[in-house]
C-alpha cells in the first residue's frame, strides 16, 4: 500500500513537472521537495510565474503549495535579485521589491516623516524624494504594523505603480538580516487623517486587519496571521488629502 501511494504521489510531480515544461517550452522548473516523509498523502499545485523587475531581468518564480495531513504549508521561491543587496554600500534601512508592479527601491528611515518626501539620500532637494519607513517604527520590521510611504509620481517611478498592484501579489522586504514576504490581503482609497496610519501592539492586529479587509476594493482570501506591511502614497489630484493604502501580511521569513 505504501508502495502504491509512493508511485501514485511521483507520478503526480512527474505530471506537473511534464505540464510546466510543455508551456514555458525549453524553460525547467526545478522543484525540490526536502521532507519526503511529507510526499506522502499530499496534494501538490505548482504554479510559475514570470515577473519583470527594474533591472529588465526576467525571473521565474515557482511556487510549490503543500497540503499534508500535519497541516498547510507554503514555500515561497525568493528572486535571485532580492538576495543581492549589499548594505554595506548604502544607509538604506531595507530594500522593497514588488515584481508584478516593477518596483524595486531602497527604504529610508529618518528623524520624521517629512524629510524624505522632498529629499534624496544624499541631502538633495528633490520633488521625488525617497521610499521612506515611518520615523516612529522599529528599523527591523519587528513592529505588527511597518509602514513605508513613497510619491505617487507620473513618470511612474517611486510609488507611481502601486495603484496596480493586485491582491496575493507578493512584496519582498530585504533587511541586513533577513528577508521578508508579505502577502497583499487589501488595497483601497483614504484620507490623510485616517485612523490606518497607526502602529499597534498584537492585541489590537485582528481589529486593525478587520477594518482593513472591510474598506477593501478587492475581495481576499490571504492569511492575515503575520505582521502587517502597509504602503502609503498620494492617489487623486494634488493636495487633495487622498491616499491609497495597500496592506500586505508576512507569511515567510528567511
Amino acid at each position: 500500500m505504501k508502495r502504491m501511494i509512493k508511485c501514485f504521489a511521483l507520478s503526480v510531480v512527474l505530471a506537473l513537472a511534464l505540464r510546466a515544461y510543455l508551456a514555458m517550452g525549453t524553460q525547467v522548473v526545478e522543484t525540490t521537495v526536502k521532507n519526503a516523509q511529507e510526499v506522502q498523502g499530499s496534494i501538490f499545485s505548482a504554479r510559475q510565474v514570470t515577473y519583470g523587475i527594474t533591472n529588465s531581468v526576467k525571473l521565474a518564480v515557482s511556487q510549490i503549495s503543500l497540503d499534508a495531513k500535519a497541516g498547510e504549508r507554503e514555500v515561497i521561491d525568493v528572486p535571485a535579485s532580492v538576495k543581492d543587496v549589499d548594505f554595506t554600500k548604502t544607509d538604506a534601512v531595507a530594500w522593497i521589491y514588488i515584481p508584478s508592479i516593477n518596483l524595486s527601491y531602497p527604504v529610508y528611515q529618518g528623524e520624521d516623516n517629512e524629510y524624505f518626501l522632498k529629499h534624496t539620500a544624499e541631502g538633495k532637494r528633490s520633488s521625488h524624494g525617497e521610499i521612506f519607513m515611518n520615523a516612529s517604527n522599529n528599523s527591523d520590521f519587528s513592529d505588527e504594523n511597518t509602514i513605508i510611504f513613497g510619491h505617487n509620481m507620473k513618470d511612474r517611478t517611486m510609488f507611481g505603480t502601486l495603484k496596480n498592484v493586485n491582491i496575493e501579489d507578493y512584496i519582498w522586504v530585504v533587511t541586513k538580516d533577513h528577508t521578508y514576504t508579505y502577502q497583499i490581503f487589501s488595497t483601497y482609497s483614504a484620507t490623510e487623517k485616517s485612523s490606518m496610519f497607526v502602529t499597534f501592539d498584537k492585541g489590537q492586529h485582528n481589529a486593525y486587519v478587520e477594518k482593513a479587509l472591510d474598506k477593501s476594493t478587492q475581495k481576499s482570501d490571504v492569511n492575515t496571521d503575520g505582521r502587517i506591511l502597509t504602503l502609503v502614497t498620494c492617489q487623486g489630484i494634488a493636495h487633495s488629502g487622498q491616499r491609497l493604502f495597500v496592506h500586505g501580511s508576512l507569511v515567510q521569513t528567511l
